[in-house]
């Protein structure tokens, strides 16, 4: 479930102007020890810019190791907390003072900078090209006061991803949800595939919020799922 319980939804539409050099002069590096990263904030590592994501993110920027025991929700957050906005070419500090390791997180090739922009706006989170596709909290219950978490996941994510499939409408009165088979996956057209297979679709985030998905088994309660809404869409 949802590591927070009273932020407002987070509403992901991606931006992606196009940086025409690395800036001369680097943020300071990742530091490890370091536990009040704030929205906005900006490091290096390897020369490349990356950002603290606001929202729902920002705690998990301040959080160096993976743990293997949090939810689905909690790990893609901890994943995507910190996102590659371009490149730089002159470090503020010596080589020396630069972690000799530093989270999986910045493991992987940042964007290029035809994909990131150097100068980013904290209003409007900056994320890669390729994480389009939205997913959501599977389960919301309006009595715990619960906020609804979504993230962009890229089509072909690093983790699997839950699946519940919906038919029906809310206008209608006959929205149904289903989570036939306990079926997770990495890949989002695998999830469209799995619910059409069953006359259904992939469920919209509106729909989720309706609880037509809660305390159907599987432990999906607690787990993201791949959603029917674009990350191009507002919320």
């Amino acid at each position: 479930m949802s590591p927070t319980t009273s932020s407002p939804t987070t509403s992901m539409a991606p931006s992606y102007p196009p940086s025409s050099s690395p800036t001369s002069l680097c943020p300071l590096p990742y530091d490890a020890t370091k536990t009040d990263y704030a929205a906005g904030d900006q490091i290096e590592f390897n020369f490349v810019v990356y950002q603290c994501l606001g929202e729902c993110f920002t705690k998990y920027c301040s959080i160096e190791k993976f743990d293997s025991e949090w939810d689905l929700t909690e790990q893609t957050l901890w994943k995507h907390s910190w996102v590659g906005v371009g490149s730089c070419d002159s470090r503020q500090v010596a080589p020396t003072e630069v972690p000799t390791s530093a989270p999986t997180r910045f493991a992987s090739p940042p964007p290029t900078p035809e994909t990131a922009t150097s100068e980013p706006t904290s209003s409007e989170p900056v994320l890669p090209a390729n994480l389009i596709h939205r997913a959501a909290d599977s389960c919301i219950r309006t009595v715990h006061n619960e906020a609804q978490v979504d993230v962009c996941l890229a089509s072909e994510n690093e983790s699997p991803v839950s699946v519940n499939c919906c038919s029906g409408s809310i206008s209608g009165g006959d929205l149904t949800c289903s989570r036939q088979g306990c079926f997770t996956t990495p890949n989002y057209e695998s999830a469209i595939s799995h619910c059409e297979d069953r006359n259904m679709r992939l469920c919209a985030v509106e729909e989720l919020e309706t609880e037509v998905c809660c305390q159907l088994g599987c432990g999906f309660d607690r787990n993201i799922t791949w959603t029917a809404n674009d990350c191009s869409e507002p919320l």
